[in-house]
Formats: C-alpha cells, sequence, structure tokens
C-alpha cells in the first residue's frame, strides 16, 4: 500500500515520539502510537477546524503541553497527521522536519 510504504519512516524523523494519520473522515489509516484511538479523534476534529480556518495557509498546530511531550497537528493532503514530540526537542525543529518529510512524499500519497 502506497500509504504505508510513503509513512513507515515518520519515527524516525528527529524529534518524532509518536504518531498518527487519519483521513477527512477520521479513519485510522497508520499510527505508532499509544491510545491511537482517543488521539485520532483529536486529530481529525482539531484538523478539520483548523483547515476550514486557516485553509490552505494551515500549515500545523502546535499543542504545548506541561509535560513537555508537546503534540502537532499538520494537514496533509486528504489526511491529517498527529504527532507527538519527544521531550528535549525545540517544536519548530520537529515541525520544520515533519514539513520536510511531508513535502518530499506529498506526491506519492496525494
Amino acid at each position: 500500500m502506497v500509504l504505508m510504504d510513503c509513512f513507515s519512516d515518520i519515527g524516525r524523523i528527529k524529534g518524532v515520539d509518536q504518531y498518527v494519520l487519519v483521513d477527512n473522515r477520521g479513519n485510522i489509516m497508520i499510527h505508532d502510537m499509544t491510545e491511537f484511538e482517543t488521539v485520532a479523534e483529536v486529530v481529525w476534529s482539531c484538523g478539520r477546524s483548523l483547515s476550514v480556518l486557516g485553509k490552505n495557509k494551515f500549515k500545523y498546530a502546535a499543542f504545548l503541553r506541561k509535560n513537555k511531550n508537546d503534540f502537532l497537528i499538520f494537514p496533509v493532503g486528504k489526511y491529517y497527521l498527529g504527532v507527538v514530540e519527544r521531550k528535549g526537542f525545540v517544536t519548530d525543529e520537529v515541525a520544520d522536519a515533519v514539513m520536510d518529510f511531508l513535502n518530499t512524499r506529498f506526491d506519492e500519497i496525494g
């Protein structure tokens, strides 16, 4: 499956701890995350809302958490990607690394 192939390395991105990818209906496409079902609902709901507000200018959203495992949501074509950042990493740097990863694979997944 092309989708699985495109995302099989996302967990290797520097600063990424866990991730979940959902489609525009909230269906879980791929994940490497504990409690992925609950998180997938949040990714889908927030991703949809932020896409409506930001239209095509929505690049990502960052939720800064007290435990320092910040949470990021990215629009990816007709999908939304949720990423839990590893402690000790800089959120902007992780976001840039994820966006670089996505940009190199976006044409493959549409």
